[in-house]
């Protein structure tokens, strides 16, 4: 029958052990609170993507309105506003 330990000796390997878990608590607190500022920042960058987006669509908008109708487009403007359309249709599906 193999010798018990001594409560002294359980007690210290327990507390040895619950003080592993807190520092591994506190690195996955750590990671999680720099994971969360990561996802702000990426956030607000996006933002800032979109509301630059936006506002090209409402000038390209406000442009092609300004057109002269039956205007003659040169192919490169037309090929443009053609991927333009195509790319607006997919974002209001």
């Amino acid at each position: 029958m193999p010798l018990r330990e001594e409560p002294e000796v359980y007690e210290a390997k327990i507390a040895r052990l619950e003080e592993k878990l807190r520092a591994a608590q506190a690195e996955l607190q750590a990671a999680r609170t720099d994971c969360a500022a990561q996802l702000t920042e990426m956030r607000l960058g996006n933002a800032r993507i979109i509301r630059a987006l936006d506002c090209s669509v409402q000038l390209i908008e406000a442009l092609l309105v300004w057109m002269p109708e039956g205007m003659a487009l040169s192919d490169k403007v037309k090929l443009a506003k053609g991927a333009w359309s195509c790319a607006m249709q997919e974002i209001r599906k």
